[in-house]
C-alpha cells in the first residue's frame, strides 16, 4: 500500500488519497499539491439562503462567481477540476455542501478544511477571528470590519438599491477570504508538521 501511495503521489494523482486518507489528515497533502490548490469561499443571501458570491483562487488569480451575473455550474466545475486540492474554512461543512445542493456538483478531489486543522492547533472562531490571530488586516477598513451578518446585508443592500457599491464590497470581502486562506494554510502546515514532529 506504501509503494502504491508513492507511486500515486508521483504520479500527482491526489484523488487516489481521498478515499485512503481520512479527511482529518488531508493536510498532509498540502505541500505537495499547494500549486494546484484552490482555495474557495461562498457567501449566501442568508443562514439558510442561496449562494450570492463563490470565489477561487489558485495562488494567481481570484476567479469570482456573481449569482444573476456569471455564476454557472460548468464554469465553477471547470475550475475546480484544474486543481488537485480544495482548501476552505469550514467547507466540509458548509461550502462544499452547498455546491452539491445547489449546483450538483460533487469531486473526488481531497479537501484541507483549515477550520479542523487549526482546532488542532488551538485556534477557534471564525475567518476573522483566525485572520486576526495570524495578524492579517483587510486592505480596505470597512471590509476589515464587517461581522459575520453583514455580507447578507450587503447583498440585500444591492439588491434593493442596484447600488454596484455594495456588490464591490461584498466581492472585496469574499476574495480577501479565498487570499488570505492560503496566507494561513502556508503557516498551518509549518505549524502541524512540528507538532506531528513533537
Amino acid at each position: 500500500m506504501l509503494r502504491l501511495a508513492k507511486d500515486m503521489l508521483l504520479a500527482e494523482n491526489s484523488s487516489y488519497f481521498t478515499s485512503v486518507l481520512p479527511p482529518s489528515e488531508h493536510w498532509r497533502l498540502y505541500k505537495d499539491f499547494r500549486d494546484d490548490a484552490v482555495f474557495i469561499d461562498l457567501e449566501f443571501s442568508s443562514i439558510k439562503g442561496y449562494p450570492t458570491i463563490i470565489s477561487l483562487y489558485d495562488g494567481y488569480d481570484v476567479k469570482t462567481f456573481v449569482r444573476g451575473m456569471n455564476m454557472d455550474k460548468e464554469l465553477i466545475k471547470h475550475e475546480l477540476d484544474k486543481a488537485k486540492l480544495i482548501v476552505s474554512f469550514n467547507g466540509s461543512v458548509f461550502d462544499m455542501h452547498f455546491l452539491k445542493r445547489y449546483f450538483n456538483i460533487d469531486t473526488d478531489i481531497p479537501h484541507f478544511d483549515l477550520r479542523f486543522a487549526l482546532a488542532r492547533l488551538g485556534y477557534s472562531g471564525g475567518l476573522k477571528d483566525i485572520e486576526k490571530e495570524f495578524g492579517i488586516r483587510r486592505l480596505n477598513h470597512f471590509v476589515d470590519d464587517l461581522k459575520s451578518g453583514d455580507p447578507f446585508l450587503l447583498w440585500r443592500t444591492f439588491l434593493a438599491t442596484a447600488d454596484d457599491h455594495y456588490l464591490d464590497l461584498l466581492v472585496e470581502y469574499n476574495q480577501e477570504d479565498v487570499i488570505n486562506l492560503k496566507v494561513i494554510s502556508d503557516k498551518v502546515i509549518e505549524r502541524l508538521e512540528w507538532t506531528c514532529k513533537n
